[in-house]
């Protein structure tokens, strides 16, 4: 639900996961009795309905019905509020029209009436870039969602998103092979490196950037240098967490050109493609109220 709001869920694709759950060997069962088991099939299936009517209204751009899957004070791992996510809902559909939604259920666990699920998560579109060209996107996220009972069904309390990246990309960008190596957690003010790689397409040349945007809203990207590749193909950049303990996005950008000289004998340099590497980097805060007593540990050695 973050940067692209890709968070839909396929009920009753439970598959693998849920057959291995109820397998007649599984030996978890056999601490179980009838009725406990009964019971946790029951909110399973509860949760999958959950998810499947979250999900149609999600691919039927239905915001009412969304939103009313979300508690009153549900608050992200970003710290977005329900107002600042049904903004962000409805910018992501406008900007994005045909935007289509797809979770992998990968595990439900209840805990003293709430649910936590492990989904996997997939959101893939259209969108309108350089002189009218449309770029493909792909958005990929692997979230845990905490759920409390309502009545008959749940609601999204809390969610945290462990990993995500979206690649986004149009003309010669499609064809290249690109790839960003980032942390995916790092403590506040650590400094760490991020690497893009490119392999242009024949006939191509590519230049790079790469930034990093707090996930703030609104979102207020950085402006983008871009500079030349090795020679490998391979840009770098020494960056620093921010100290404010705002989880980022880290951005890595490739432009495409195919110079040609007209019969002028002029040069003429066009942008002939593009694409767009983004990872979600989770800041850890520092924790200033930690003490380490070296005396006590001399004396243990």
């Amino acid at each position: 639900m973050k940067k692209l709001l890709s968070i839909t869920l396929i009920a009753l694709s439970l598959g693998c996961s849920f057959n291995q759950a109820y397998s007649a060997e599984n030996k978890f069962f056999k601490f179980i009795k009838p009725k406990q088991e009964k019971t946790y099939i029951g909110n399973v299936y509860s949760v999958a309905k959950f998810f499947a009517e979250y999900e149609a209204a999600a691919n039927n751009y239905n915001h009412n019905e969304f939103i009313k899957a979300y508690d009153k004070n549900y608050i992200s791992c970003d710290g977005f509020n329900l107002d600042i996510l049904s903004k962000l809902l409805k910018e992501t559909w406008k900007t994005y029209p045909g935007i289509k939604y797809q979770v992998k259920l990968n595990s439900v666990n209840f805990y003293n009436g709430m649910a936590v699920a492990d989904v996997t998560e997939t959101a893939k579109g259209y969108a309108k870039a350089e002189n009218d060209n449309v770029g493909e996107f792909v958005s990929t996220m692997q979230s845990i969602y905490y759920l409390k009972k309502n009545k008959n069904s749940w609601l999204i309390t809390n969610d945290y998103t462990v990993k995500e990246n979206i690649i986004l990309s149009w003309g010669d960008g499609k064809l290249a092979k690109c790839s960003f190596e980032t942390p995916q957690q790092i403590q506040a003010g650590k400094e760490y490196t991020a690497s893009l790689k490119v392999k242009a397409p024949d006939g191509s040349i590519a230049i790079g950037s790469i930034n990093a945007d707090k996930i703030t809203y609104p979102q207020k990207p950085s402006k983008e240098i871009f500079r030349k590749f090795s020679p490998e193909g391979t840009l770098e950049r020494i960056m620093k967490a921010n100290t404010n303990n705002t989880n980022e996005y880290l951005v890595g950008t490739v432009g495409f050109t195919r110079p040609k000289v007209d019969n002028n004998q002029n040069l003429n340099i066009n942008l002939t493609g593009y694409a767009c590497l983004m990872e979600r980097m989770n800041v850890v805060p520092v924790n200033k109220f930690i003490e380490v007593n070296k005396n006590n540990d001399k004396k243990t050695k």
